[in-house]
């Protein structure tokens, strides 16, 4: 549908012009797929540390209070 879309506005633009909005909607997508990678390492990251809070409270307690008294977070 997208390709649907730029594919007429090249034919509505023009060469040099239809070839500028194809780049310009690449450039979206790449930044959009990177959006999307960093909120999937972030979630990952909470799972991660959610994992190692059920697997050791006790440790988890002591990391999570030096973090807050050295400032480490």
């Amino acid at each position: 549908m997208i390709s649907e879309a730029i594919d007429w506005i090249k034919g509505l633009l023009g060469g040099e012009a239809g070839q500028l909005v194809q780049d310009v909607a690449e450039s979206y997508g790449q930044e959009a797929a990177e959006g999307v990678q960093d909120s999937s390492q972030a979630f990952q990251d909470g799972v991660e540390t959610a994992t190692d809070v059920a697997e050791d409270p006790g440790g988890a307690a002591v990391d999570a209070a030096r973090d807050q008294l050295l400032g480490d977070n």
